[in-house]
């Protein structure tokens, strides 16, 4: 039993600082403009109103769903865009830094590797969606058009980059505890190498090895 911190102290500098780094990205993210709501309205070919009508931060956005009385809502997603972020960088430190045994280090680089990729998946579907939520509204009676656009901020994008920064992390755990001899480990009952993704993964025979030995 050890920790990786013994056994790779430079790196071990070198991680913690990577997560600094990300860390520092996602705060800054969540304080910066994440997305506008932009309104046009139009008359004919003349354009009369462009406005900003709303801007989005994370906090803003919490407070707008807590103040509403969505408070179920405000809490799920302050714990997905909130506290989840930095909770799953403390969790790559501790693993990193905490002693454990080969077996239970393997099984938390697994989990932290699918949380990570998931947190990233959800982050560029949401951007995705934004990007493509557009509303035009005609005004036929009126001569006039109106349209609702949803601007991506920088906020918006510093955030999927510091989720996807946060699953190289797991990447890079997982790679690290690799080297220190989990594959071996993994491969007679740690976690199922396929959990810890492609650059880590063992044989598809090892993996049908520990998926039955798990069924067993």
């Amino acid at each position: 039993m050890g920790s990786l911190r013994a056994r790779a102290p430079t790196e071990t500098m070198l991680f913690l600082a990577a997560i600094t780094v990300v860390g520092s990205l996602f705060a800054w993210a969540q304080q910066s403009t994440g997305t506008w709501v932009r309104l046009t309205l139009a008359a004919g070919a003349t354009q009369a109103v462009r406005a900003n009508v709303y801007t989005l931060t994370t906090y803003s956005t919490l407070h707008a769903f807590w103040s509403s009385g969505a408070k179920a809502v405000a809490f799920v997603s302050g714990v997905a865009t909130g506290a989840g972020p930095y909770a799953l960088l403390a969790a790559h430190a501790l693993v990193w830094l905490l002693p454990l045994r080969p077996v239970t280090r393997s099984w938390s680089c697994a989990c932290l590797v699918q949380v990570a990729r998931l947190q990233h998946m959800l982050t560029f579907a949401a951007l995705l969606l934004v990007v493509a939520l557009k509303v035009d509204v005609p005004l036929a009676d009126l001569g006039a058009s109106a349209k609702v656009r949803v601007l991506v901020g920088w906020g918006c994008y510093g955030f999927e980059i510091a989720a996807a920064a946060s699953y190289g992390l797991a990447l890079w755990l997982a790679a690290a505890h690799a080297r220190a001899g989990g594959a071996r480990i993994a491969a007679i009952g740690g976690a199922p190498a396929a959990l810890l993704g492609p650059r880590v993964s063992l044989s598809k025979r090892c993996g049908r090895r520990v998926m039955d030995a798990v069924a067993a």
